[in-house]
């Protein structure tokens, strides 16, 4: 019945089935999670994350995240299928320039819609669905089976790029902090794209440089740290 609210057009009920949803899975994740994840549960949260409701986008991030270590959740592909919604579009969240959705349906994966998503929080002031969103993103990104491609184009994968760069650029160390293991996820080999975009990738790790508090690296000042070291080799 939870899962039935998902599809209708009112957020509140929305809401209210999945904070419903996350609390079944959290009492007893080894009893439920699989159910849920047999039943295809995933699908119906990404195609709801096409919203601009701060709070129905972190509680689906937080109900997402009652799955992260089931493997489960990533060999059956939620995060790589196409899910034909309506939604902002690439070309809006690649400059994070994200405002409501558009009426115009669209095939969409779920790592797609994830990103979009961030792009619309970054935006606003709920530090605690920020750092879910990269808490989750994180777990995608660390956990994918290798021989599942989560970046099937460069557009995407940039994407990403630009979400981590914002990410990182959080004033919050509970959000930046997060960012920033997502970063050293999304650096490895299976991730990348071909052409490797290595102008993006070394703006994405000077942007994780200048982050770094310098209080921290008292010699910082007198050597020259190059980004180049954590590129991923072919």
């Amino acid at each position: 019945m939870s899962m039935q609210f998902l599809l209708c057009g009112d957020e509140e009920l929305k809401i209210a089935a999945v904070q419903c949803i996350s609390t079944v899975i959290s009492r007893c994740p080894a009893q439920y999670a699989l159910p849920f994840l047999q039943a295809d549960l995933p699908e119906f949260l990404f195609d709801a994350l096409f919203t601009t409701n701060e709070l129905l986008i972190w509680s689906i991030y937080c109900c997402l995240s009652t799955f992260k270590e089931e493997h489960l959740f990533y060999t059956r592909c939620h995060t790589i299928y196409d899910h034909f919604v309506g939604g902002w579009g690439v070309l809006g969240a690649l400059d994070l320039n994200l405002d409501t959705p558009s009426t115009c349906a669209k095939s969409v994966g779920g790592m797609e819609v994830l990103l979009q998503s961030m792009c619309h929080l970054l935006k606003m002031t709920n530090i605690e669905a920020q750092r879910e969103g990269f808490c989750l993103l994180w777990e995608i990104l660390h956990r994918q089976p290798a021989g599942l491609q989560l970046f099937p184009s460069c557009t995407l994968y940039y994407m990403a790029i630009n979400v981590l760069k914002a990410g990182v650029g959080v004033q919050t160390l509970d959000v930046s902090s997060q960012a920033v293991r997502a970063v050293s996820a999304f650096l490895r080999k299976d991730h990348t794209v071909i052409p490797l975009p290595y102008s993006e990738l070394i703006s994405l790790l000077e942007s994780l440089a200048q982050a770094m508090p310098k209080s921290s690296y008292p010699h910082a000042s007198r050597r020259k740290v190059s980004v180049f070291w954590c590129l991923p080799q072919w």
